[in-house]
């Protein structure tokens, strides 16, 4: 509390950019302060947009201690949240978003979150197609026909988001290529 992070900032791994893959991780959050507060998220297919600060700016399966965030797509210094919990969504050519269906009743995905536990998230993309999943629904199914905003590869990256304190707790993280 009496040190608090001045702005987003991430812990990126170095170890090169990845493209068409299926992310599989664990993920817990605690709220260490009287608001509940903790908010949190896996960047994907991302890009450092301020080195100096460990600042990324991209895709990201959103999550926090609230009932609104975990499981949502959301792109993180860009176009903002591009899919709900529970949205089939195409982001078309003109830059304008289209819910074409559902891949869940939003409350339902809601009830299957681990509260105070550890919860599995799965991210697979491939090509302009992103999916979500979270211990075993999945949350969003997107596609990025916006050409000219899409990303089809870059890094991953872990988010410690401003606000009250909170722990933001990862593990078991696990990258798989799906093309060579």
């Amino acid at each position: 509390a009496e040190n608090p992070v001045k702005m987003n900032t991430f812990l990126i791994w170095t170890n090169g950019t990845v493209s068409d893959f299926e992310l599989r991780c664990s993920f817990k959050l605690t709220p260490n302060n009287d608001q509940r507060f903790a908010n949190s998220g896996i960047q994907y297919r991302s890009k450092v947009v301020d080195p100096a600060n460990w600042v990324v700016g991209g895709y990201q399966a959103d999550m926090e201690a609230g009932p609104n965030y975990t499981g949502i797509l959301y792109e993180e210094r860009f176009r903002g949240i591009l899919a709900l919990r529970g949205e089939k969504v195409v982001w078309s050519s003109d830059d304008k978003k289209q819910v074409v269906g559902s891949v869940g009743d939003a409350a339902e995905i809601e009830a299957a979150l681990k509260k105070d536990g550890w919860n599995d998230y799965v991210i697979i993309a491939e090509g302009n197609h992103l999916q979500q999943f979270i211990n075993g629904k999945q949350t969003v199914d997107f596609t990025d026909d916006c050409v000219s905003k899409r990303a089809l590869s870059g890094i991953i990256a872990l988010q410690m988001h401003v606000g009250q304190p909170f722990t933001a707790q990862f593990k078991d993280i696990r990258i798989k290529k799906l093309k060579p």
